[in-house]
């Protein structure tokens, strides 16, 4: 996930933008990113089994007001089905390999 952070005067720098995920199991505060010289912050952040709102704030200060974004994700897990029969010939085996994705997802902040 990643987004930049500006105001009326341009890049917000060294801020603290907040991280969360919400999903079926509750909410969670993921780790904060911090804004670089040209406002723009970084975060790998983790998925959970399922659909998720993931959400960055910054509380601004005395310069800025406080902003927030929101990023709805649905998370297609890939699923193959395979079958594989026992060298005797009995009972094949069914066989479930599951996969992940990766979301890229820019959320940009403006603060006025």
């Amino acid at each position: 996930m990643s987004g930049t952070l500006s105001g009326p005067g341009g890049p917000i720098v060294g801020a603290s933008v907040a991280l969360s995920r919400a999903d079926g199991a509750g909410t969670a505060v993921l780790p904060a990113a911090v804004t670089d010289v040209d406002g723009s912050w970084h975060a790998t952040v983790p998925f959970g089994l399922g659909d998720a709102t993931y959400t960055a704030a910054y509380a601004g200060d005395t310069d800025h007001t406080a902003v927030q974004k929101t990023l709805d994700v649905a998370l297609d897990i890939l699923e193959t089905a395979a079958q594989a029969r026992r060298k005797d010939g009995s009972r094949p085996l069914a066989v479930l390999v599951r996969g992940a994705g990766r979301v890229a997802a820019e959320l940009p902040l403006v603060s006025a």
